[in-house]
């Protein structure tokens, strides 16, 4: 805060003038120069001072509890802490749960703003991660096949495996109509059961074209599916059946079990 006492000459108090970029003080004399400069000081000052207070009320976190578990986060925990690039608010979050959220997840956002990371703040969170977990080697992408280490670029890794699992969700859905669709036509071939030329010819070809494309998408899934409708078929056998229906279950039976095999040996080989 500047202030001029009478000692200071008129040409000084107009240099500080200048020099803050003041303006209308040319024709004061040094009296009225002099209460110039002390009420434009004066009124710069308060509004730094406000300026440090909205400042410092925003960088203090606005959650105390941790946003995964909901439990008070303790004084002694690694903290990351999360500053809005538009003037909100600052979070602060444990700093093991929010790493192996974001690569458990492929989301590397805010988890309360749901707003992306800055490639500045990924790489402070990656210096801070293994400045309290120097030996931690938990974090893994690319199919979960490497770690994160101290040396990786976290931004380049964050936009893979964010990708990645966009593609995973993707195929999950996918799955999901195969399924509902495969299961719909395994109700069919159970309610035609005494019908065996329709399930030969029409009802197990549409079958195994879905397990097909169910393979070619997520091989494990596929085989659990296909022991699902195994397991179904042998509840339908512990019921009583007619001769012909008994020997068309049994015939669907190792119709799927052969499946399952071959699903399995094409993993194996794989």
């Amino acid at each position: 805060m500047i202030t001029p006492t009478c000692k200071k000459t008129k040409f000084e108090l107009s240099r500080i003038c200048r020099l803050r970029k003041w303006k209308g003080f040319s024709k004061f004399n040094k009296s009225r120069l002099l209460t110039y400069v002390k009420l434009r000081s004066r009124t710069e000052c308060r509004a730094a001072q406000r300026l440090q207070k909205w400042w410092k009320r925003h960088l203090s976190p606005v959650n105390t509890k941790d946003i995964f578990t909901l439990e008070p986060l303790l004084p002694r925990t690694p903290k990351f802490i999360v500053r809005s690039g538009d003037g909100g608010h600052t979070h602060q979050f444990p700093l093991q749960t929010l790493c192996k959220y974001m690569f458990d997840s492929g989301k590397f956002i805010n988890p309360l703003t749901r707003k992306p990371l800055s490639p500045v703040t990924l790489k402070r969170l990656q210096r801070a991660y293994f400045y309290h977990y120097p030996k931690d080697r938990s974090l893994l992408y690319r199919c979960r096949s490497r770690r994160l280490t101290e040396t990786s670029d976290i931004v380049a890794i964050a936009s893979s495996l964010a990708k990645e699992k966009r593609d995973e969700s993707e195929r999950n859905d996918s799955m999901d109509m195969l399924e509902e669709e495969g299961l719909e036509i395994f109700q069919t071939c159970l309610a035609n059961l005494g019908n065996p030329v329709v399930i030969h010819e029409l009802i197990l070809p549409d079958l195994t074209n879905i397990f097909v494309s169910m393979f070619s998408m997520h091989p494990e899934r596929s085989v659990k599916f296909i022991k699902s409708l195994h397991i179904k078929v042998a509840q339908e056998l512990h019921k009583p059946q007619s001769f012909d229906i008994h020997n068309v279950l049994v015939d669907l039976e190792m119709w799927l079990r052969q499946h399952a095999h071959i699903q399995q040996r094409r993993m194996r080989l794989s």
